[in-house]
């Protein structure tokens, strides 16, 4: 006759109690994400659009967009969608337990992001899902593994 006598099953039990503990236990790595994302909203600000349109940069302002900005035309190239740095600023970072989110302080950041009908161009901000999702996997990947260790 044969038989197996198991050892350690409440050990692993135990592990795997902690292991989902600590997984539904998201609110300081949900945090680390949301200052990723709002890192690479700056960076693509910074270097107006360079990111977002895959280096060629968002569409240069019209000769009448320079001469209405409030701050008046200015020698050199004026940094696009930044003339208050009121957009650039206002941004909402969102954590939970649950969710990590970002949404700018501004209504009309929208119709930048995704231009209009009515002859605004597009001029990208947030990030395509597949220019951020690696770096999330990446963060998330980290924090996973130091649980599962």
């Amino acid at each position: 006759m044969l038989s197996y006598k198991l050892k350690g099953i409440k050990d692993l039990a135990k592990k795997g109690d902690k292991v989902r503990g600590s997984l539904n236990k998201r609110r300081e790595i949900n945090a680390k994400a949301v200052v990723l994302l709002d890192r690479w909203i700056q960076k693509n600000f910074q270097t107006q659009g360079k990111l977002a349109e895959g280096g060629s940069g968002w569409k240069p302002l019209k000769e009448a967009t320079i001469l209405r900005r409030r701050k008046g035309p200015r020698p050199g190239s004026p940094k696009i969608l930044q003339d208050t740095g009121t957009m650039k600023s206002r941004w909402k970072h969102i954590w939970s337990a649950k969710l990590a989110g970002i949404q700018s302080g501004v209504n009309y950041s929208k119709f930048h992001d995704k231009g209009t009908r009515r002859g605004l161009p597009r001029r990208k901000i947030t990030p395509m899902r597949k220019q951020i999702w690696p770096e999330v996997v990446k963060l998330y990947g980290k924090w996973m593994g130091k649980i599962l260790r």
